[in-house]
């Protein structure tokens, strides 16, 4: 068995956290294409840690790989909105009851300072902030599955929604892509079904406002530059 060496791990690690943020801010566009040549030329290391970060990327959705050319960012289409909003719905409200059951007062406490800066004053707090608050809470009901495959499916799908939030939220208030109020209400009361109904009524409601947005054309994001749209419409 080869090992891998620990500095080139280290370096597709933090390759991978910096493209993935990138990704997930807009500064890499959907539809904008790279290759790993520019891009070790770009890190100053060789194409190996590249490709690892890569391939990483293109397991969680981010990344398309186009044959002889390299990778385009994924495009954020109607059908993603709905097939991650769709599965949430399915998962997220189950692990909301299972948080209501089984979360201590004090693991309780630790999610309401969590949404802390949520309450204050959210229109000064930076989008990426806000989104990484988001993330944290919701994760934090599906650890409480106790679940491993449960946590890796929220993690992944939390990546794609984090990636829709941050590019339309500028469509609106900050107040609005908040609103955990309700669900930490049911929680601190350890009503199961209470948190479920809160959990699927607070995803719902962000279904309905990403599918108003690409129903009214405000933001097209499924365009892709000429060498990747045969590869994205396949």
């Amino acid at each position: 068995m080869v090992r891998a060496n620990p500095k080139d791990q280290l370096l597709t690690d933090k390759i991978f956290d910096l493209l993935k943020r990138e990704i997930v801010a807009g500064g890499l566009k959907p539809g904008e294409a790279f290759n790993e040549v520019a891009m070790a030329k770009g890190f100053k290391s060789s194409r190996t840690p590249i490709r690892e970060a890569c391939n990483r990327l293109r397991n969680a959705g981010l990344l398309i790989a186009v044959p002889n050319k390299g990778y385009i960012v994924a495009p954020i289409t109607i059908k993603d909105v709905l097939d991650v909003y769709q599965l949430r719905l399915v998962v997220e409200p189950v692990c909301a009851e299972y948080a209501a059951r089984n979360l201590s007062e004090e693991e309780v406490a630790e999610l309401e300072a969590l949404l802390q800066r949520e309450r204050e004053h959210p229109e000064n707090a930076p989008h990426l902030a806000l989104i990484e608050l988001n993330k944290a809470f919701h994760l934090r009901l599906a650890q409480a599955t106790k679940n491993d495959r449960i946590v890796s499916l929220i993690d992944s799908l939390l990546l794609a929604a984090a990636r829709m939030d941050y590019a339309f939220m500028d469509l609106y208030p900050p107040t609005e892509w908040t609103g955990h109020a309700e669900i930490l209400a049911a929680l601190k009361a350890h009503a199961a079904m209470g948190s479920r109904e809160a959990m699927y009524r607070h995803i719902q409601l962000s279904q309905q406002r990403m599918s108003m947005i690409f129903s009214n054309e405000r933001l097209d994001l499924s365009t892709v530059s000429p060498e990747g749209a045969s590869a994205v419409s396949k």
